[in-house]
């Protein structure tokens, strides 16, 4: 679930590490540099043109990594909003079932993307698509969200915006819960940072969205050393997989709302993937999926299982189905914590 965004995020911060690489493999070969090297130079004027081009490169190759690396998160951020919205409106399809926050802005978001339709970045919607979704979901109720209502001004994903973004989405307080997801969880830790505001948090987010909007308008007057902008690949790729956990956390906590089946104790637990459950109406098969709801304290708050054994009365079998209270044995796929919960998915 959501994986494709956050996959090509990966790649494509992969390939600016290797071109990061590539400068100062080359940094290091340019001994043009060295004191010594340069007092060599007999034509005082190559040697002026030389230290020029040197800064020139030096500064195009910070404004190229600037835009790329700003470029490739704002790119994630829309395509994993298209992601969500798609899988959010397959597990509630009722509009009035949405959380409040989407009900309440809804309205809002759709006149702001109706005046933006001349903007070449939504050639691809017309009038009629968004008076289409209007009336499905205020007349019909049907939960037709168009991905686009929660996209941003481009160039301004710092890190607020991002959160007023996902309040529109039904998720609050991104700043304290995206704190909870790896890797993010043990960075913040490791760093000492874990308790500070949120400005210190995610300073480096917000430093790159500032230095992406002057190198737009020609203001780069503070170049980032290459060894000081590795953190900030890595900061984003931390933050865009943390916020991924959670995303797809919300989700599967929408679906286990929705999901109108038992919650399943766990009597027994052995070898920390077998669980013994005492059930009533309850049929199951070998391959089912199970959702999880693990206890508290614990994230991702869910996640899912698959049914690989049934076992009763020391029967192996392949589906189990029963009317009256009883219990069966079922191995899972993956470790589970004895007080978990978990629906039977099917």
């Amino acid at each position: 679930m959501l994986s494709s965004s956050i996959a090509q995020l990966v790649l494509n911060i992969r390939s600016i590490s290797n071109h990061l690489s590539y400068l100062s493999d080359s940094k290091d070969f340019v001994v043009a540099l060295n004191p010594n090297v340069l007092s060599s130079i007999p034509d005082k004027e190559k040697l002026k043109s030389l230290k020029r081009l040197i800064s020139k490169e030096r500064e195009f190759n910070y404004n190229s990594n600037i835009i790329s690396l700003y470029g490739y998160f704002e790119q994630y951020i829309e395509s994993i909003i298209e992601e969500y919205v798609s899988k959010l409106v397959g597990i509630v399809e009722q509009f009035d079932k949405n959380r409040t926050t989407i009900k309440q802005q809804f309205y809002n978001q759709w006149v702001k993307l109706y005046n933006k339709l001349a903007y070449p970045k939504y050639a691809h919607l017309t009038e009629e698509k968004l008076i289409q979704s209007l009336y499905d979901t205020k007349i019909a109720n049907k939960n037709h969200l168009i991905p686009e209502y929660y996209f941003q001004n481009g160039g301004n994903y710092k890190h607020s915006v991002l959160c007023d973004c996902f309040v529109s989405l039904g998720i609050e307080n991104i700043s304290q819960k995206i704190k909870f997801y790896e890797p993010l969880h043990s960075y913040f830790i490791n760093k000492g940072i874990y308790d500070q505001n949120e400005n210190i948090l995610y300073e480096i987010l917000n430093d790159l969205v500032a230095r992406r909007n002057d190198v737009a308008h020609g203001n780069n007057n503070s170049i980032l050393d290459i060894s000081y902008f590795k953190d900030y690949i890595d900061f984003v790729e931390m933050y865009a997989k943390s916020l991924n956990a959670l995303l797809i956390d919300n989700l599967y906590m929408l679906k286990w709302e929705g999901k109108n089946s038992p919650i399943i104790e766990i009597k027994h637990l052995y070898h920390n993937t077998i669980v013994e459950v005492e059930v009533e109406d309850f049929v199951v098969e070998v391959g089912d999926k199970i959702l999880v709801k693990e206890p508290d304290g614990n994230f991702p708050k869910f996640s899912i299982r698959e049914i690989t054994s049934i076992r009763k009365n020391d029967v192996e079998k392949n589906e189990f189905l029963t009317y009256a209270r009883d219990t069966v044995a079922l191995g899972l796929s993956m470790n589970i914590k004895k007080k978990s919960k978990f629906k039977i998915l099917n």
